[in-house]
């Protein structure tokens, strides 16, 4: 941390001052922000497995967490500056473009912190050896977005990078 410090505060020290000449003045969503917080902890919550959980808190998290981003949906359409803007989603290339982040983002989840327990307790290897074979995808994945950032420009349909990545 101490030796990140000093590139930072390098670099903050080089930037000029620019400040806004008309400053819009904004609210923070107090009440998105902390509904946005509490349907996340419920859902973690309601993801645990039966065990983890009493039989009525099984049943009552899914329910809890539906109606908390029910209400998250409903203050962000009425407050002036919300945490989530939904008018993204009106855009159809917008739409797609979370879907597949989200889809995306859930698939490497699930690699990075489930396969190593998947190695370990099923097919029995030690830890080191779960390390070892994780290194290809830890290696793959940052070189994977580079080669694709080299490759982005140059095509005329960029969309089937996407596809080819996916598959």
């Amino acid at each position: 941390v101490p030796v990140v410090c000093v590139p930072v505060l390098m670099v903050l020290h080089q930037l000029p001052l620019r400040r806004p000449a008309y400053p819009l003045k904004q609210q923070f969503d107090f009440a998105g922000g902390a509904l946005l917080c509490l349907f996340i902890v419920v859902s973690l919550l309601a993801l645990q497995p039966p065990a983890a959980i009493d039989g009525g808190a099984y049943v009552a998290l899914p329910i809890l967490a539906v109606g908390l981003l029910a209400l998250l949906w409903r203050v962000q359409r009425r407050t002036l500056h919300p945490i989530l803007s939904l008018e993204i989603l009106s855009n159809a290339n917008a739409r797609n473009i979370v879907l597949s982040t989200l889809l995306s983002g859930s698939v490497l989840f699930i690699l990075m912190f489930y396969s190593p327990m998947l190695l370990t307790s099923v097919a029995g290897v030690s830890l080191r050896e779960a390390a070892t074979l994780m290194l290809p995808l830890l290696v793959g994945m940052p070189a994977g977005s580079v080669i694709n950032g080299m490759l982005f420009g140059r095509q005329s349909r960029p969309q089937w990078l996407l596809a080819a990545g996916a598959i």
